[in-house]
């Protein structure tokens, strides 16, 4: 399991094997992650910027997702 920077955690949550959390995501109370789960923080990542150059840290611009309360996350292929 992954949870990053920045992301909060309800109460009674359950996050399953290898559920990645990635920042400013925010899940509500009673949620359930199932195994392999990914909540991304950008729809559209790119590995560089527009002039060619590799990303860095101070490029990126998280958006986190916002996860309701007693909500199900179906799990991701682990294969």
């Amino acid at each position: 399991m992954y949870i990053d920077i920045g992301v909060t955690i309800g109460n009674r949550v359950k996050l399953e094997n290898r559920a990645s959390i990635f920042e400013e995501a925010t899940v509500a109370h009673g949620v359930f992650t199932g195994p392999h789960s990914c909540l991304l923080n950008d729809k559209r990542p790119p590995a560089i910027t527009p002039d060619g150059a590799l990303k860095t840290r101070a490029d990126w611009r998280a958006q986190g997702v916002v996860v309701a309360a007693g909500a199900s996350i179906g799990g991701g292929y682990g294969g």
